[in-house]
This record gives C-alpha cells, structure tokens and sequence, in this order.
C-alpha cells in the first residue's frame, strides 16, 4: 500500500509548466515580371489565379480552424495559442504548445495530443486553380523578407510520464517544379527535454526565387509558398491510460501484500 499511495503522489506531483513556440512570417512581398525574351515583341503580364489557405491544427485535429482567400482577399485564423494569417504584403503563422499541471477535476479533458500545435499560412494553387499564369517567355521574381524563431522551456524534474521530447519549429518555403534552381526552404529548430537546458533558434534575411515561363505561350504555373510554425511538449496521457497504470499498480500492491503475510506465517 505504501508503494502504491507512494507512486500515485509522484504521477501527481507534476510539474507547473513546460513551453515550446515558434514563429515564421514572410513579409514584404515584392513580385517582379522579367521578360525572358526581350526580342520577341510580347508584353510580360501575370494573373494571379490562386488560393490562399491558412490552418491551425491542433494534436492532428482541424475543426473550424481554417480559412480560404485569394491572392487580393486575405485570410486568417486564430485558435487558442495559435494563428495564422496571409495576405497579398505577407504571410505569418504562430504556434505555442504548453503543459501545465493538473488535477482530478480536470483529468478527462487532457489528452495526449492536447499539446501540439501546428500553424500554416500558404498561397497555393489548388485543384483546378493554377497558382498563376504567365505570358510567353516570362518570369515572375518574388522576393520578401523571412524572419523565423523558436523557443523551448522544459520541464525541470518531471515524472517519467513527461520526459519525452519538446520542440518548436519554424519555415519558410516555395515549391515549384517552374523554379528556376531547386526548391527555397530556410527552418529553425530549437528543442530540449527535461535533462537539457532552454533552448531558443532565430534566423532571418532575404529569400527570392524566379518562377518561369519558357515556352512560347502562356502557361500555367503550379505550385505553392508559404510559412509553418509547430510546436509540442508531452501530454499528459489519456484517462484510459491512468486506468491501465492504476490497475497494474493495484496488482503490485496485492501481490507484495500476500508475499508479506506468507512470510510472517
């Protein structure tokens, strides 16, 4: 029994707060039309055609946390410690995942996957709705500023139920087989665990990319760029969880209980 009553005070004495948080914006959006092909008597023009998305998850779960724009209507999102927005000057995602202690009262609401966020903020072409369209011979220059940053504070001597991993992570992309050169991708992460100090990442600068229309008639151009902020500290597991561990502790008591009483006969 006092093995039992011993163990369920230390699941209990978890401790205050773990916190983890990212955030990845891309601002200043600068779109440049080069003409590929100066020679050929043809105007540079672009449409822009696509869609703009943005989303917070939650554990993996997404109810009513997105919203859809186009290239001149903004959209945004704001969930409990996250958001998301993107607009034709930028995009910007924020993601903070925390632990914080509990109680009896609370137990059936917390969950594993409770503190993981995931923030996205991207203009994308969907289905059937290419990204742009670009006349022949044409490029289109898009060039901003990144500026992306995670934090990581951990939990200080939990129980073993809460040493996993804690991360933040944040990026900034453009994906485009029209690229000219490879894919751009700039990310930070910074992570700890219960052994491990605070941990902390920050980067920022310019990213430009050129997308292109080499043929001799307008194209339509797929593709997608955008900025992500994710972050996760461990949950405190399901109820069902507890149970398990009680019952299986409860057969440790018993069983030790009856060991002692054949010793003293």
């Amino acid at each position: 029994m006092k093995l039992l009553l011993g163990t369920l005070l230390a699941v209990a004495s978890i401790p205050a707060m773990a916190e983890a948080s990212a955030t990845a914006s891309l601002t200043e959006l600068r779109y440049e039309l080069v003409d590929l092909d100066p020679n050929d008597g043809i105007t540079p023009t672009v449409k822009f055609t696509g869609q703009s998305l943005v989303r917070v998850k939650s554990g993996g779960y997404c109810t009513g946390c997105k919203d859809f724009g186009s290239f001149t209507e903004p959209a945004s999102v704001s969930f409990p410690d996250g958001s998301a927005a993107a607009s034709q000057a930028g995009l910007s995602a924020f993601s903070q995942s925390g632990s914080f202690g509990f109680t009896a009262e609370s137990l059936p609401y917390l969950g594993s996957d409770r503190y993981q966020l995931k923030s996205i903020a991207i203009y994308q072409g969907a289905l059937g709705m290419p990204l742009f369209q670009l006349s022949a011979h044409t490029g289109l220059r898009i060039t901003g500023q990144y500026t992306l940053d995670a934090e990581v504070d951990p939990y200080r001597n939990p129980s073993p139920l809460l040493r996993g991993l804690e991360y933040g992570t944040a990026s900034v992309f453009f994906s485009s087989r029209f690229i000219d050169g490879d894919d751009a991708l700039r990310s930070i992460t910074a992570k700890s665990d219960w052994k491990s100090p605070a941990d902390s990442a920050h980067e920022s600068g310019e990213i430009s990319v050129l997308m292109r229309n080499d043929l001799s008639h307008q194209a339509t151009l797929w593709g997608k760029w955008g900025v992500i902020a994710s972050s996760a500290v461990p949950g405190v597991p399901e109820p069902s969880t507890y149970a398990l561990m009680l019952a299986g502790l409860a057969l440790v008591g018993v069983t030790a209980r009856r060991r002692q009483e054949r010793r003293e006969r």
